[in-house]
Protein backbone atom coordinates (compact mmCIF):
# COMPACT_ATOMS: atom_id res chain seq x y z
CA UNK A 1 0.00 0.00 0.00
CA UNK A 2 2.85 2.33 0.46
CA UNK A 3 3.74 2.42 -2.80
CA UNK A 4 0.25 2.93 -4.09
CA UNK A 5 0.08 5.80 -1.58
CA UNK A 6 3.21 7.34 -2.88
CA UNK A 7 2.02 6.67 -6.60
CA UNK A 8 -1.07 8.97 -5.40
CA UNK A 9 0.70 11.69 -3.90
CA UNK A 10 2.95 11.97 -7.20
CA UNK A 11 -0.47 12.51 -9.49
CA UNK A 12 -1.82 14.42 -6.54
CA UNK A 13 -5.36 13.25 -6.93
CA UNK A 14 -6.97 10.50 -4.25
CA UNK A 15 -7.07 6.93 -5.66
CA UNK A 16 -11.09 7.40 -4.29
CA UNK A 17 -12.36 10.53 -6.55
CA UNK A 18 -10.32 9.19 -9.38
CA UNK A 19 -12.63 5.64 -8.63
CA UNK A 20 -15.63 7.56 -8.35
CA UNK A 21 -16.26 6.39 -4.50
CA UNK A 22 -17.52 8.48 -1.93
CA UNK A 23 -15.99 8.35 2.31
CA UNK A 24 -18.74 8.26 5.24
CA UNK A 25 -19.42 11.11 6.36
CA UNK A 26 -18.05 10.37 10.08
CA UNK A 27 -14.74 10.07 8.53
CA UNK A 28 -14.56 13.55 8.64
CA UNK A 29 -14.51 16.02 11.41
CA UNK A 30 -16.82 19.02 11.07
CA UNK A 31 -17.54 17.92 7.59
CA UNK A 32 -14.16 19.46 6.39
CA UNK A 33 -12.19 17.66 3.94
CA UNK A 34 -8.75 16.84 5.81
CA UNK A 35 -5.52 18.10 4.53
CA UNK A 36 -3.46 15.60 2.26
CA UNK A 37 0.37 15.39 1.73
CA UNK A 38 1.72 18.87 1.13
CA UNK A 39 2.66 18.01 -2.82
CA UNK A 40 6.62 18.25 -3.56
CA UNK A 41 7.75 21.20 -4.67
CA UNK A 42 9.05 21.49 -8.71
CA UNK A 43 12.72 21.91 -9.38
CA UNK A 44 13.16 25.20 -10.77
CA UNK A 45 13.51 26.09 -13.85
CA UNK A 46 16.95 25.92 -15.56
CA UNK A 47 17.90 29.79 -16.07
CA UNK A 48 18.91 31.07 -19.73
CA UNK A 49 20.38 34.03 -18.65
CA UNK A 50 23.55 32.63 -16.66
CA UNK A 51 26.90 30.76 -17.22
CA UNK A 52 24.93 27.77 -17.84
CA UNK A 53 22.40 29.21 -20.53
CA UNK A 54 24.94 30.95 -22.22
CA UNK A 55 27.23 27.78 -23.24
CA UNK A 56 23.98 26.17 -23.48
CA UNK A 57 22.94 28.73 -26.74
CA UNK A 58 26.39 27.99 -27.61
CA UNK A 59 26.42 24.72 -28.23
CA UNK A 60 23.52 24.79 -30.54
CA UNK A 61 24.90 27.41 -32.52
CA UNK A 62 27.61 25.52 -32.97
CA UNK A 63 25.51 22.58 -33.64
CA UNK A 64 23.67 24.41 -36.38
CA UNK A 65 26.19 25.46 -38.08
CA UNK A 66 27.84 22.05 -38.19
CA UNK A 67 24.44 21.16 -39.89
CA UNK A 68 24.10 23.87 -42.31
CA UNK A 69 27.84 23.21 -43.43
CA UNK A 70 27.08 19.62 -44.07
CA UNK A 71 24.06 20.54 -45.81
CA UNK A 72 25.96 23.03 -48.01
CA UNK A 73 28.68 20.25 -48.70
CA UNK A 74 25.92 17.93 -49.38
CA UNK A 75 24.53 20.53 -51.57
CA UNK A 76 27.96 21.03 -53.26
CA UNK A 77 28.96 17.34 -53.95
CA UNK A 78 24.96 16.95 -55.23
CA UNK A 79 25.55 19.75 -57.59
CA UNK A 80 22.82 21.58 -55.85
CA UNK A 81 24.17 24.56 -54.33
CA UNK A 82 25.23 27.81 -56.23
CA UNK A 83 28.35 29.54 -54.31
CA UNK A 84 30.63 32.33 -54.97
CA UNK A 85 34.19 31.13 -56.08
CA UNK A 86 37.21 33.76 -56.15
CA UNK A 87 38.01 33.95 -60.44
CA UNK A 88 41.36 33.42 -59.61
CA UNK A 89 40.72 29.82 -58.68
CA UNK A 90 39.34 29.00 -61.97
CA UNK A 91 40.77 27.34 -64.83
CA UNK A 92 39.81 26.70 -68.29
CA UNK A 93 38.55 23.58 -69.87
CA UNK A 94 40.94 20.93 -70.79
CA UNK A 95 39.32 21.18 -74.15
CA UNK A 96 38.59 25.01 -75.41
CA UNK A 97 35.70 25.50 -77.49
CA UNK A 98 36.04 28.70 -78.93
CA UNK A 99 37.67 30.66 -81.02
CA UNK A 100 37.13 33.39 -80.24
CA UNK A 101 36.84 34.49 -76.19
CA UNK A 102 37.33 38.39 -76.39
CA UNK A 103 35.70 40.85 -79.09
CA UNK A 104 31.86 42.49 -78.87
CA UNK A 105 30.04 40.08 -77.41
CA UNK A 106 32.46 39.82 -74.29
CA UNK A 107 32.41 43.76 -74.27
CA UNK A 108 28.22 43.56 -73.76
CA UNK A 109 28.62 40.40 -71.18
CA UNK A 110 30.82 42.44 -69.04
CA UNK A 111 28.05 45.30 -69.05
CA UNK A 112 25.17 43.31 -68.60
CA UNK A 113 26.87 41.08 -65.28
CA UNK A 114 27.88 44.80 -64.13
CA UNK A 115 24.31 46.40 -64.38
CA UNK A 116 22.04 42.67 -63.16
CA UNK A 117 24.58 40.76 -61.79
CA UNK A 118 25.38 36.84 -63.04
CA UNK A 119 22.02 35.75 -63.84
CA UNK A 120 23.04 32.20 -64.74
CA UNK A 121 25.88 30.15 -62.99
CA UNK A 122 28.42 28.36 -64.49
CA UNK A 123 29.15 24.88 -63.97
CA UNK A 124 33.10 23.96 -62.25
CA UNK A 125 34.67 20.58 -61.45
CA UNK A 126 37.44 20.61 -58.43
CA UNK A 127 40.83 20.42 -60.37
CA UNK A 128 42.11 17.11 -60.84
CA UNK A 129 44.97 17.79 -59.93
CA UNK A 130 44.17 17.95 -56.20
CA UNK A 131 44.42 21.67 -55.44
CA UNK A 132 42.06 24.15 -54.13
CA UNK A 133 41.52 25.05 -57.95
CA UNK A 134 38.48 24.41 -59.80
CA UNK A 135 38.20 23.87 -63.34
CA UNK A 136 35.12 25.30 -65.88
CA UNK A 137 32.72 22.81 -67.52
CA UNK A 138 30.91 25.31 -69.17
CA UNK A 139 30.55 29.29 -68.76
CA UNK A 140 34.38 30.69 -69.95
CA UNK A 141 33.02 33.86 -70.92
CA UNK A 142 31.07 34.94 -67.52
CA UNK A 143 34.56 33.53 -65.85
CA UNK A 144 36.10 36.36 -67.75
CA UNK A 145 33.78 38.64 -67.69
CA UNK A 146 33.22 38.21 -63.52
CA UNK A 147 37.24 38.84 -63.56
CA UNK A 148 36.94 42.14 -65.39
CA UNK A 149 34.31 43.42 -62.83
CA UNK A 150 36.84 42.12 -60.05
CA UNK A 151 33.40 40.05 -58.86
CA UNK A 152 33.32 36.36 -57.12
CA UNK A 153 31.73 33.74 -59.82
CA UNK A 154 28.35 32.23 -58.90
CA UNK A 155 29.06 28.84 -59.59
CA UNK A 156 28.23 24.79 -59.26
CA UNK A 157 30.27 22.57 -58.34
CA UNK A 158 29.99 18.65 -59.51
CA UNK A 159 32.75 16.12 -58.85
CA UNK A 160 33.17 15.48 -62.85
CA UNK A 161 35.18 12.94 -64.71
CA UNK A 162 36.89 14.09 -67.80
CA UNK A 163 34.15 11.91 -70.04
CA UNK A 164 31.30 13.88 -67.96
CA UNK A 165 33.11 17.35 -68.46
CA UNK A 166 33.26 17.37 -72.07
CA UNK A 167 29.70 16.17 -72.31
CA UNK A 168 28.37 18.98 -70.19
CA UNK A 169 30.38 21.69 -72.32
CA UNK A 170 29.23 20.42 -75.39
CA UNK A 171 25.81 19.71 -74.34
CA UNK A 172 25.06 23.28 -72.61
CA UNK A 173 26.95 25.20 -75.79
CA UNK A 174 24.57 22.89 -78.24
CA UNK A 175 21.51 24.01 -76.23
CA UNK A 176 22.43 27.53 -76.16
CA UNK A 177 23.30 27.50 -79.87
CA UNK A 178 25.89 29.60 -78.66
CA UNK A 179 28.87 28.19 -81.17
CA UNK A 180 29.79 28.34 -84.91
CA UNK A 181 29.96 25.59 -87.26
CA UNK A 182 33.79 25.59 -87.58
CA UNK A 183 34.08 25.94 -83.59
CA UNK A 184 31.68 22.68 -83.37
CA UNK A 185 34.28 20.83 -86.17
CA UNK A 186 37.50 22.15 -84.65
CA UNK A 187 36.32 21.20 -80.90
CA UNK A 188 35.06 17.53 -82.04
CA UNK A 189 38.49 17.19 -83.50
CA UNK A 190 40.64 18.49 -80.67
CA UNK A 191 37.85 16.31 -78.66
CA UNK A 192 39.21 13.11 -80.92
CA UNK A 193 42.65 13.90 -80.68
CA UNK A 194 42.42 14.05 -76.80
CA UNK A 195 41.29 10.59 -77.14
CA UNK A 196 37.42 10.18 -76.44
CA UNK A 197 35.83 7.65 -78.31
CA UNK A 198 33.22 8.67 -80.43
CA UNK A 199 30.26 8.13 -78.77
CA UNK A 200 31.16 10.63 -75.95
CA UNK A 201 31.79 13.29 -78.68
CA UNK A 202 28.47 12.35 -80.14
CA UNK A 203 27.06 12.76 -77.03
CA UNK A 204 28.62 15.92 -76.63
CA UNK A 205 27.58 17.58 -79.52
CA UNK A 206 24.55 15.81 -79.35
CA UNK A 207 24.88 14.42 -82.93
CA UNK A 208 24.82 11.12 -85.55
CA UNK A 209 27.71 9.60 -86.76
CA UNK A 210 27.16 11.34 -89.84
CA UNK A 211 27.40 14.56 -88.51
CA UNK A 212 30.81 13.85 -86.55
CA UNK A 213 32.13 12.40 -89.25
CA UNK A 214 31.32 15.89 -91.44
CA UNK A 215 32.15 18.06 -88.31
CA UNK A 216 35.38 16.14 -88.16
CA UNK A 217 36.27 16.42 -91.69
CA UNK A 218 36.20 19.84 -92.41
CA UNK A 219 38.68 20.76 -89.72
CA UNK A 220 41.22 17.61 -90.96
CA UNK A 221 41.38 19.25 -94.60
CA UNK A 222 41.38 23.15 -93.40
CA UNK A 223 44.76 23.50 -91.63
CA UNK A 224 44.29 24.50 -87.89
CA UNK A 225 46.30 27.80 -87.86
CA UNK A 226 44.35 29.09 -91.03
CA UNK A 227 41.10 28.37 -89.20
CA UNK A 228 42.41 30.02 -86.04
CA UNK A 229 43.09 32.91 -88.33
CA UNK A 230 39.63 33.00 -89.97
CA UNK A 231 38.01 32.89 -86.42
CA UNK A 232 34.50 31.27 -85.61
CA UNK A 233 32.64 33.01 -88.88
CA UNK A 234 29.37 32.55 -87.49
CA UNK A 235 27.78 33.62 -90.44
CA UNK A 236 29.17 30.66 -92.89
CA UNK A 237 28.21 27.32 -92.48
CA UNK A 238 29.34 23.75 -93.33
CA UNK A 239 29.02 24.06 -97.14
CA UNK A 240 31.07 27.45 -97.01
CA UNK A 241 33.45 25.68 -94.82
CA UNK A 242 33.81 22.96 -97.56
CA UNK A 243 33.85 24.97 -100.32
CA UNK A 244 36.86 26.50 -98.91
CA UNK A 245 38.41 23.27 -97.46
CA UNK A 246 38.19 22.07 -101.64
CA UNK A 247 40.17 25.62 -102.26
CA UNK A 248 42.75 24.89 -100.08
CA UNK A 249 44.75 21.74 -101.75
CA UNK A 250 48.10 22.79 -101.65
CA UNK A 251 51.12 24.86 -99.75
CA UNK A 252 51.14 27.12 -102.30
CA UNK A 253 47.19 27.69 -101.36
CA UNK A 254 47.59 27.61 -97.68
CA UNK A 255 50.47 30.70 -97.85
CA UNK A 256 48.20 32.71 -99.83
CA UNK A 257 45.35 32.43 -97.48
CA UNK A 258 47.99 33.27 -94.79
CA UNK A 259 49.60 36.38 -96.32
CA UNK A 260 45.95 37.45 -96.58
CA UNK A 261 44.40 36.48 -93.52
CA UNK A 262 47.71 38.16 -92.18
CA UNK A 263 47.31 41.67 -93.25
CA UNK A 264 43.53 40.93 -92.35
CA UNK A 265 44.34 40.44 -88.43
CA UNK A 266 46.36 43.57 -88.44
CA UNK A 267 43.38 45.90 -90.51
CA UNK A 268 40.92 44.73 -87.24
CA UNK A 269 38.99 42.90 -90.64
CA UNK A 270 35.70 40.85 -88.56
CA UNK A 271 35.71 37.34 -88.73
CA UNK A 272 32.66 36.76 -91.22
CA UNK A 273 34.84 39.40 -93.31
CA UNK A 274 38.08 37.25 -93.41
CA UNK A 275 36.45 34.37 -94.13
CA UNK A 276 34.67 35.95 -97.25
CA UNK A 277 37.79 37.93 -98.28
CA UNK A 278 39.71 34.47 -98.31
CA UNK A 279 36.95 32.84 -99.92
CA UNK A 280 36.97 35.32 -102.86
CA UNK A 281 40.65 35.15 -102.90
CA UNK A 282 41.26 31.23 -103.28
CA UNK A 283 38.60 31.62 -106.36
CA UNK A 284 41.16 33.73 -108.17
CA UNK A 285 44.07 32.09 -109.93
CA UNK A 286 47.34 33.41 -108.52
CA UNK A 287 48.69 36.48 -109.20
CA UNK A 288 51.89 35.87 -111.89
CA UNK A 289 55.22 36.64 -110.31
CA UNK A 290 57.48 39.24 -111.90
CA UNK A 291 59.38 38.34 -114.61
CA UNK A 292 62.53 38.96 -113.06
CA UNK A 293 61.99 36.35 -110.35
CA UNK A 294 60.66 34.11 -113.39
CA UNK A 295 63.56 33.57 -115.67
CA UNK A 296 66.27 36.61 -114.97
CA UNK A 297 68.45 35.18 -117.23
CA UNK A 298 65.89 35.63 -120.35
CA UNK A 299 63.73 39.04 -119.29
CA UNK A 300 63.90 42.18 -117.04
CA UNK A 301 61.36 44.68 -116.46
CA UNK A 302 61.95 47.98 -117.24
CA UNK A 303 59.22 49.89 -115.94
CA UNK A 304 56.03 49.14 -117.28
CA UNK A 305 57.82 47.15 -120.05
CA UNK A 306 59.30 43.52 -120.37
CA UNK A 307 62.46 42.88 -122.34
CA UNK A 308 63.11 39.72 -123.51
CA UNK A 309 66.72 39.14 -124.19
CA UNK A 310 67.12 36.02 -125.27
CA UNK A 311 66.37 35.86 -129.41
CA UNK A 312 65.08 32.23 -129.47
CA UNK A 313 62.71 32.33 -126.24
CA UNK A 314 61.60 35.94 -127.81
CA UNK A 315 60.52 33.94 -131.53
CA UNK A 316 59.35 31.52 -129.57
CA UNK A 317 57.08 33.82 -127.64
CA UNK A 318 55.71 35.64 -131.22
CA UNK A 319 54.45 32.07 -132.67
CA UNK A 320 52.47 31.23 -129.22
CA UNK A 321 51.87 34.64 -128.18
CA UNK A 322 47.94 34.35 -129.76
CA UNK A 323 47.83 31.01 -128.18
CA UNK A 324 48.72 32.29 -124.69
CA UNK A 325 46.55 35.11 -124.73
CA UNK A 326 43.29 33.07 -125.65
CA UNK A 327 44.29 30.70 -122.65
CA UNK A 328 44.77 33.56 -120.23
CA UNK A 329 41.01 34.73 -121.28
CA UNK A 330 39.69 31.49 -120.71
CA UNK A 331 41.39 30.47 -117.58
Amino acid sequence: MARKNLLEGLLGTPADERQGEKLPAGNFSGGAVPPGPAPSPSPPPLSQSGAIGSVTRSIEALKNEAQEARMLRQQMEAGQAVVEVEPSRIVASMIADRLAQGGESLRALVESIRESGQQVPVLLRPHPDGSDRYQVAYGHRRVLAARALGRPVRAVIRPLSDAELVVAQGQENSARTDLSFIERSLFATRLEDAGFDRPVIMAALAIDKTALSKLIGVARRVPVDIIEAIGPAPKAGRDRWLQLADRLQNESDHERARGLLASLAEAETPSDERFQRLFLRLSQAPEPKPAEWIVPQVARERGKALEIEDGEFRAFLRARLGDLYREFRNR
